[in-house]
């Protein structure tokens, strides 16, 4: 498929190091997803993954190239273990290269439930007071062991780890994982 996008953006911020910015993006996204789970909201079997690269500068302000890449791998065990436990892992690997203008609303961000949980939502990234440059290259992924809480009432248990490197110019300028325990309903 293909999306476009026109957004207009106005950043203001409370300190005197930086300026407020406003800017429009203009983009043009061609993306492809393969989806082969069996089911949509609980995947026990199957591969889903999507890959886009967006392209901002077809007019407005944002000029930048940006590459999203998705893959999740799902199987259920009761066949190997004779209990409904499912395996997950799911990765991202996304970079953004500068082709004119990329400001800080365009940057990759580290935390939260997309990223790598137990950490708060955007928590790495550019929000330092004198920082300004975008980070521009993001790896995250998630391994994941779901068992079976209160079956009659579909409530599920998850044992997760997660792993997520973000940075400017390299994938590994900061690292940060965190575990934990989820329930599902």
């Amino acid at each position: 498929g293909v999306r476009y996008k026109l957004e207009e953006t106005q950043e203001t911020y409370d300190v005197a190091t930086k300026t407020d910015q406003e800017y429009i993006t203009s983009a043009i996204t061609p993306f492809v997803k393969y989806n082969s789970t069996d089911n949509f909201y609980l995947p026990r079997d199957g591969i889903k993954a999507s890959a886009s690269f967006e392209t901002a500068g077809l007019g407005g302000d944002s000029k930048y190239y940006k590459s999203i890449n998705k893959f999740g791998f799902y199987k259920g065990l009761e066949e190997q273990i004779g209990f409904d436990a499912i395996f997950r892992y799911r990765a991202q690997i996304n970079e953004l290269i500068d082709n004119g203008r990329i400001s800080e609303g365009d940057s990759f961000y580290l935390g939260g439930l997309k990223t790598v949980r137990g950490y708060e939502s955007y928590a790495f990234g550019p929000d330092d007071a004198n920082e300004d440059d975008p980070y521009k290259k993001m790896f995250a992924n998630s391994v994941e062991m779901s068992l079976p809480l209160i079956p009659s009432a579909k409530m599920r248990v998850s044992l997760f780890y997660d792993y997520g490197m973000i940075g400017k110019s390299s994938y590994n300028e900061i690292k940060r994982s965190g575990t934990g325990a989820v329930i599902e309903w």
